[in-house]
């Protein structure tokens, strides 16, 4: 196994959970990667529907996750520095993560 693989299931198995989007079907989807399965035994899946309220979702997983630290699994093509995605409208994951999260990590499947 990759040491760098290694270091990221480390990561995975100090978080609370995980937070993801259900893929369109354009993006990767999760459950066929490379990622640690431990990802899937607390996670919640957010619609990924046009008509879906990120602000509901986002406070419906700020509550679920209150004390916790989940892995948040953010599909997408593009992102900057900061971790905000580029080329899609605003979804729950990035209103969630500028109001919780402190430290992003990107992997490129």
């Amino acid at each position: 196994m990759n040491g760098d693989f290694k270091h990221l299931e480390e990561i995975i198995e100090n978080r609370s959970g995980a937070i993801a989007y259900k893929p369109s079907n354009n993006e990767i989807d999760y459950k066929n990667s490379p990622l640690p399965t431990t990802l899937w035994t607390d996670c919640t899946i957010i619609p990924s529907e046009k008509n879906s309220d990120p602000y509901e979702w986002a406070n419906v997983c700020i509550s679920m996750y209150k004390n916790k630290l989940p892995s948040i699994l953010i599909p997408g093509r593009k992102f900057d520095i900061t971790g905000t995605r580029h080329g899609q409208e605003l979804h729950t994951f990035q209103v969630f993560r500028k109001q919780r999260l402190s430290v992003n990590c990107g992997i490129s499947l």
